[in-house]
């Protein structure tokens, strides 16, 4: 009897209890749902330093690309006819003038062949010279009626054409020959330094070969390459005195003028190949060195400028949050040039003299209340 009333007591108090523990974790729901609603509410108080002002501006930039220095004009050069090297004047780091004579090549084939063409030009000339003496002669006898056939006359007259055009051909294949004996000269093509020499006498040489006789380069004046990348390419701010410096002197400071460029991005490297001219009349700067260019970019028209903080980049977007009517406004924006301790933004939501937050996160909800 006792038992039975235990556990009869035990399941009367079971619900009691359940009735109790749901309805504590209703309230506590209800006030943690009530708490968030608040908090979504909440406004952020914002003091000075927590905004900043959009600003117009053009400032100027000075990027260091890598470069390369070129001689201003440059070749390797080869044998026009096949020979054998008679003599080399010059050798490596000769300083030559245009015209001057570098090597002589011999091929007695050509000599000889030079010989034959000479003879049937003298050949071929008397034999049109007779030919011509001829006809005229016919055309002083034809003046007397019946002594000269019309048909004679024909013929002497063709005779001497055909003649005139032998001593045309033969005095072209001379003039040939003599072009073919001049490429035996190796001369220097233009003003310059030699910079490597391959050749030595009694070697032979000819249009096949896969090694130059010379290298000649112009070092009066330089080329300096350099990649501009694309998205600097239309920012140059000047064409001349822009500076540059060199491994081989650290301390010195030399100047170029933008002169050239290819027009079109190179696809691989995505960047304008530009050429700048140098004037190297005391000859410091050689040809292959490697070069540290200074170039000052600036826009063409001004742009908007925040401070580096008051972008927010997510997984998602890249933002500022703008102060609009006392609340908080995610603005999505391209980022451009970052100059000091500001950036470059781009978004047609954004104008100079907006106020933002000058440090900006996630945590500023889009739409709260400031």
């Amino acid at each position: 009897m006792q038992n039975n009333y235990q556990t009869l007591y035990m399941k009367n108090s079971i619900i009691p209890f359940s009735i109790v523990s749901f309805f504590l974790f209703g309230c506590l729901c209800s006030c943690h749902s009530e708490n968030e609603k608040v908090n979504d509410h909440k406004s952020i108080i914002l003091t000075e330093d927590m905004t900043a002002i959009v600003e117009s501006d053009r400032p100027q930039k000075t990027i260091i690309l890598p470069g390369e220095l070129k001689a201003w004009e440059w070749v390797d050069m080869y044998a026009k006819v096949k020979g054998f090297v008679k003599q080399v004047y010059v050798d490596r780091g000769s300083i030559v003038k245009k015209g001057q004579l570098l090597a002589i090549l011999e091929a007695p084939e050509l000599t000889a062949e030079l010989s034959k063409r000479e003879a049937d030009v003298l050949e071929y000339k008397a034999k049109y010279k007779a030919s011509k003496a001829t006809y005229f002669r016919l055309v002083q006898t034809s003046k007397t009626q019946g002594a000269i056939s019309e048909n004679e006359l024909d013929v002497a007259y063709s005779k001497m054409l055909s003649d005139s055009s032998i001593v045309s051909s033969v005095q072209g294949s001379l003039n040939s020959v003599r072009e073919m004996i001049n490429y035996l000269k190796i001369t220097a093509p233009f003003d310059g330094a030699v910079t490597e020499r391959n050749i030595h006498p009694g070697a032979l040489v000819g249009v096949e070969d896969k090694v130059p006789m010379f290298k000649m380069g112009s070092t009066d004046k330089l080329r300096l390459t350099v990649a501009i990348p694309e998205v600097y390419s239309s920012e140059i701010e000047t064409k001349c005195n822009i500076k540059f410096s060199v491994a081989a002197f650290p301390e010195q400071q030399f100047t170029a003028c933008m002169a050239r460029n290819s027009i079109a991005i190179q696809q691989d490297i995505r960047s304008l190949i530009t050429e700048l001219d140098v004037e190297n009349t005391n000859h410091l700067l050689s040809p292959g060195m490697y070069v540290e260019l200074s170039l000052p970019i600036r826009r063409k028209t001004a742009t908007l400028f925040v401070p580096l903080h008051a972008i927010v980049h997510s997984t998602e977007r890249t933002f500022i949050i703008k102060v609009e009517n006392h609340k908080a406004k995610w603005i999505d924006v391209k980022q451009g040039n970052m100059i000091d301790d500001k950036v470059e933004i781009f978004s047609s939501d954004v104008h100079a003299g907006d106020v933002i937050i000058s440090k900006a996160s996630e945590e500023i909800r889009d739409g709260s209340k400031l």
